[in-house]
């Protein structure tokens, strides 16, 4: 089996003007360095200004982790 060289990636999509258009932009939103994590899921914090990310598989140490990222 292939491995990984590098992290996965974070892509946000901008949309279109209708229910069933395509995206204006695609871009990337943030990586992870570490070859075996993998972000599993986001959730903007409501009401506040913090991005949380879940992150599995981190560098083998079997410990998951949901990261915040804020803009400050």
């Amino acid at each position: 089996f292939a491995t990984k060289r590098n992290g996965d990636d974070i892509w946000v999509a901008r949309p279109g003007n209708g229910p069933h258009s395509s995206a204006v932009s695609v871009e990337r939103f943030g990586s992870l360095t570490d070859c075996d994590a993998e972000p599993t899921g986001l959730y903007w914090e409501k009401g506040g200004d913090r991005l949380f990310v879940n992150v599995q598989h981190r560098g083998g140490d079997h410990l998951d982790k949901a990261v915040a990222i804020s803009q400050r």
